[in-house]
């Protein structure tokens, strides 16, 4: 084999293995946002991705901080639907329009 012919072989072999070392690194990152999901949740999931990545070690403080996170949402949110459709107000769903107040009589 010629010597240009292997060189450009090699090359061509160097570059197919760094991409399928990208293709794995992303399989690997999309497969822990699965399991995360699958786990707690696509919020916890979503604010896990969204964390910039730093290195392997502070991905267990990642998850902790995305689940924290995802988890004071949701309790803002359940919070702000129940004033709105007053649950609290008057200790569970009533219609508006069928609503009326007790009498004091």
């Amino acid at each position: 084999m010629p010597a240009p012919i292997a060189e450009e072989i090699k090359e061509n072999l160097k570059k197919a293995e760094e991409a399928l070392e990208e293709g794995m690194t992303l399989c690997e990152a999309k497969a822990q946002l699965a399991l995360i999901a699958f786990k707690d949740g696509w919020n916890v999931a979503k604010k896990f991705a969204d964390e910039p990545v730093t290195n392997s070690d502070e991905a267990e403080k990642r998850y902790k901080k995305a689940k924290k996170a995802a988890s004071e949402e949701a309790a803002a949110n359940a919070d702000s639907r129940k004033a709105r459709n007053g649950w609290k107000a008057r200790g569970g769903w009533r219609p508006q329009q069928f609503y009326q107040p007790p009498s004091s009589a």
